[in-house]
């Protein structure tokens, strides 16, 4: 009843014609994304940049304070022996 070579073969192909420009303010977005994630980076550099500093600088006041207490601390006794 039926050819025995009976192929049949197809092919689709779906594509936008026109997306409204959906596509350009997707890669406008990322575009912004990209710009706000660089400057959280600089923003993130400076503040660990800083704490560093602030860390650093207690640190040398701490050691000069410990320096004065033990001259108070010496002085007094110095004063008590007397």
């Amino acid at each position: 009843m039926a050819p025995n070579d009976n192929y049949e073969a197809t092919v689709s192909v779906f594509e936008n014609v026109y997306d409204f420009e959906k596509t350009r303010r997707q890669v406008d977005l990322e575009k912004s994304s990209k710009e706000i994630s660089e400057k959280n980076l600089e923003l993130v550099c400076q503040r660990l940049t800083l704490l560093t500093s602030v860390s650093y600088y207690n640190l040398i006041y701490l050691q000069e304070a410990i320096k004065i207490k033990d001259n108070q601390i010496a002085t007094l006794q110095n004063t008590l022996i007397l």
